[in-house]
């Protein structure tokens, strides 16, 4: 439960999009000049593949219900609440199925401008991955990139955002608000996060 608590704390940051991603940096003990990257040319591939990753040979696209996700093999083990409302992200901490040490921030929201609805009822629409809590799993994002990426190879799929002797942050979306698309995060040059976001079809 300790390592539970420590990973929920990561939610709300990671989940929220590269706009946020000061305290993120702080977490590793990197300084960085902030810079947004928004490519105003994006081709076709990205755009309709960016949302898509693959878990141990299992595919999965962005937004998915939670229905969907828990059939995939997703099980939520922490959120802190159980009811969404609108226009709000409710971020959770799932498992992926029986693999020990194994542990997901997922954040879940509906589309509407009022009211509130169950986690059941929400989608899933953010997706991030941390280092040190991947366990055995296989997980592949857009492009291929893994948590064996080099910066080199993560440089070829998307944007650079920031690059140091220590970090590097990598990161290409289709909104200005940086509501969809994928961000990679380095420290000691080892993939440090992957995340994904796909919401901005959920966003007044």
């Amino acid at each position: 439960m300790k390592r539970l608590s420590i990973l929920f704390v990561l939610v709300s940051i990671v989940l929220i999009g590269c706009s946020s991603k000061e305290k993120d940096i702080e977490l590793i003990n990197t300084e960085v000049i902030q810079e947004v990257v928004v490519n105003s040319v994006i081709d076709s591939d990205f755009k309709n593949h960016f949302s898509e990753l693959t878990i141990d040979g299992v595919d999965i696209k962005f937004p998915s219900s939670f229905k969907t996700m828990k059939e995939s093999g997703f099980t939520v083990q922490s959120v802190y609440t159980d009811t969404a409302s609108a226009q709000a992200l409710v971020p959770t901490i799932c498992r992926w199925k029986d693999v020990e040490n194994a542990f997901f921030t997922i954040g879940y929201r509906f589309i509407g401008e009022k009211g509130t609805k169950p986690l059941e009822e929400c989608d899933a629409v953010t997706f991030s991955l941390d280092s040190d809590s991947v366990g055995s799993i296989d997980a592949v994002f857009y492009g291929g990139i893994t948590f064996n990426s080099t910066r080199e190879e993560v440089a070829a799929v998307l944007d650079e955002i920031h690059s140091s002797d220590t970090s590097a942050e990598y990161g290409l979306f289709l909104d200005e608000k940086q509501q969809s698309g994928v961000c990679v995060y380095f420290y000691n040059d080892k993939v440090k996060i992957i995340s994904l976001y796909n919401y901005a079809n959920y966003v007044d």
